[in-house]
């Protein structure tokens, strides 16, 4: 992925309407999965893709698959980096989605009407993300 790709999704991203922004995001995500080795991956990207991914499956087919394939490590490590930003609702509600999934399946549908109900919320914190490392981000895929 060049440079020039990066800018024009980043170009597309604050252009987009907030169904665009989906869209946009899952490609940043692509992009990240088949051009950033995991172990040389930065804690931001990890979350980005962590929590996509999490509200994005809750949205398909509720956040009991999200637990059921995912990562705990990945998990874990977005649980913390969220919790280092400021960012405790969201990590707590990361959190309490495990736990649940652990031992409660019938209520870990709160997890899934949370995000439902903070979908923009979560959309916009992705974005941020993505805006807070841009320079970082550039410099992955410029140094090869």
């Amino acid at each position: 992925m060049s440079y020039y790709n990066i800018d024009m999704l980043y170009n597309k991203l604050t252009e987009a309407d907030r169904f665009e922004k989906m869209s946009i995001l899952a490609q940043f995500s692509a992009v990240f999965y088949g051009n950033i080795p995991e172990k040389k991956r930065p804690d931001y990207i990890t979350a980005f893709m962590t929590v996509l991914n999490w509200m994005s499956v809750s949205a398909s087919s509720g956040v009991w698959e999200y637990y059921d394939s995912c990562r705990e490590k990945d998990t874990g490590d977005t649980i913390a980096y969220l919790n280092k930003i400021g960012e405790k609702e969201i990590a707590g509600k990361l959190k309490r989605g495990h736990s649940l999934y652990k031992s409660d399946n019938d209520s870990i549908d709160k997890i899934d009407f949370w995000c439902e109900e903070n979908e923009q919320r979560l959309t916009a914190f992705l974005v941020k993300l993505l805006q807070d490392n841009k320079g970082e981000i550039k410099s992955l895929f410029t140094e090869a």
